[in-house]
């Protein structure tokens, strides 16, 4: 789809945001896919962590209800025993909710944008989706809104767009957007939209979306130099496990450099990063072998 100026359109933000990444919104639409299943991949463990202690806290809570309701009525009585477990079990489990919506959006209320949380992303994509998150925090007439089941439009706060982990907002997948705390509660994980002329939005912020074309390379003769005159690498010790694993994570670090003297290189896929990092591993083996 070929943006006009002056167009006014109602689109997801998610293609709004892939018109700021890059000319051809296919290519900023994977451009997105990729960058919030990374996203979602680092905040993974944590957050299943948190869902899990959470689900155990609710268990708990119903269980001390349905204690202390059976003590009222004619159970065992132990005293308050039940009541104070209980305020104790709900203190903890609001604390849990409290911690994850803190850790998006610091204390109190969201007044400032905190800086957004990425992963494995080229310096000059951030800097576009930050173009693009900042005119959606903006106090103007311009606001995102979501559907209801009705189908009537629904509008949220710029607050919404001030969180750490708002990138996860640009996925098509809720399961994906479904860590994402609202600034006033828990979120919903709803797709939402935007009704704008986005070409004009581009202008105005500055942005400076990708060319369109075939991806670049992967410079894997690059990324062997830029790792072999790494100071980190001779810390690894090919030999013991989860040495492939450090490799990698070197390679998304030295690939990724922001730098004049060091441009960022394309990060390769899972796969063939995994692959790269064995072969590299073997030959780290053979040379201190000999």
């Amino acid at each position: 789809m070929t943006p006009v100026a002056g167009e006014t359109e109602i689109l997801p933000i998610r293609l709004a945001a892939a018109r700021f990444v890059a000319k051809v919104e296919q290519d900023g639409a994977a451009e997105l896919d990729a960058l919030t299943s990374n996203l979602f991949k680092a905040i993974r463990p944590r957050y299943l962590a948190w869902l899990i202690t959470v689900g155990t806290g609710a268990a708990l809570f119903l269980l001390a209800i349905a204690y202390a309701l059976f003590a009222a009525f004619g159970g065992p009585q132990s005293g308050n025993i039940p009541m104070i477990a209980l305020c104790i079990i709900a203190l903890g489990w609001f604390a849990l909710l409290a911690a994850w919506r803190w850790h998006q959006y610091g204390f109190g209320w969201a007044r400032t944008p905190l800086t957004a949380t990425y992963a494995n992303t080229d310096s000059a994509i951030r800097k576009n989706i930050d173009l693009f998150f900042g005119v959606l925090q903006r106090d103007t007439k311009l606001r995102a809104f979501y559907y209801t089941r009705s189908g009537t439009k629904s509008h949220v706060r710029r607050q919404y767009f001030f969180g750490r982990l708002r990138v996860l907002m640009l996925s098509e997948h809720d399961w994906i957007r479904e860590p994402v705390f609202a600034p006033t509660g828990l979120w919903f994980a709803r797709e939402l939209y935007i009704e704008a002329d986005v070409t004009a939005l581009i202008a105005q912020a500055h942005a400076k979306p990708k060319a369109g074309g075939r991806p670049k390379e992967i410079d894997y003769e690059a990324i062997m130099l830029r790792l072999i005159e790494h100071p980190s690498l001779k810390d690894i010790d090919p030999a013991k496990h989860g040495a492939e694993t450090r490799i990698m994570e070197l390679i998304r670090g030295i690939c990724e450099t922001g730098s004049a003297s060091q441009p960022d290189l394309r990060v390769p896929e899972d796969t063939a990063l995994r692959d790269f990092a064995k072969k590299f591993v073997a030959a780290m083996q053979q040379n201190r072998l000999s």
